[in-house]
């Protein structure tokens, strides 16, 4: 019975975490190509300045709830705040029929990219909902720890979101290196229990609402 168990968990997991890459890729992909119509637009000020709200019509439309202007507007700002994100090529590669006459990038040029951001890659264990929370986090300094923090240490949403609120990258850098443990210990006792399940997000409308993406469209 174990085994069955684990044989069911392991297809849970792996599935999880295909829909969590592909809704990420697909909010990115659409924030990108927002603001590439944007630019686009600029010869034609009135297109350029509907873009979200044509969007939104469009995939309302064919798709039905979920993409709302507001909604739209939050890819855009995903992808202005994650320039950098590098989508892999085999993840890529499931869009490339998305796209008419053109490749997309898997990420930014560095050479385009301007300040203190650069090209990682996208990670493979942080669902949308932690993008969302990440997006609130003002400081990019803070914010890119947070990410690479909570990809490396497999951080649940809730273990984010409470990491986020209780200050707790402000918290390691005042305290002296040689007490440190003992914050990532308290931290670590305390998102014990958030821990546990990393996939109750599903329960999320915004996550249910991405399988309405169930064929590329145009806009």
């Amino acid at each position: 019975m174990s085994d069955i168990k684990a044989i069911v968990y392991t297809a849970k997991q792996k599935a999880y975490q295909a829909a969590d890459l592909f809704q990420v890729a697909a909010n990115w992909l659409v924030g990108k190509r927002i603001i590439e119509q944007e630019q686009h637009g600029r010869e034609r000020a009135e297109y350029g300045k509907r873009i979200i709200e044509l969007a939104s019509e469009a995939l309302t439309a064919e798709y039905g709830k979920g993409y709302s202007a507001t909604t739209l507007r939050n890819y855009r700002k995903f992808y202005l705040s994650f320039r950098g994100l590098q989508i892999q090529q085999p993840l890529l590669a499931e869009f490339k029929n998305c796209f008419l006459n053109q490749q997309p990038l898997l990420a930014e040029s560095p050479t385009t990219i301007s300040g203190k951001e650069c090209v990682y890659p996208m990670p493979n264990n942080l669902s949308w909902m932690h993008y969302e929370r990440l997006m609130r986090v003002k400081n990019e300094d803070e914010r890119d720890w947070y990410l690479r923090e909570a990809s490396t240490e497999n951080w649940s949403y809730r273990t984010l979101d409470r990491n986020i609120g209780s200050q707790y990258y402000h918290r390691l850098l005042q305290t002296p290196e040689s007490k440190r443990g003992e914050v990532v210990d308290e931290m670590q006792r305390l998102t014990a229990d958030y821990q546990k399940d990393r996939h109750k997000f599903l329960r999320n409308r915004s996550w249910q609402s991405f399988w309405a993406f169930a064929r590329c469209g145009v806009f």
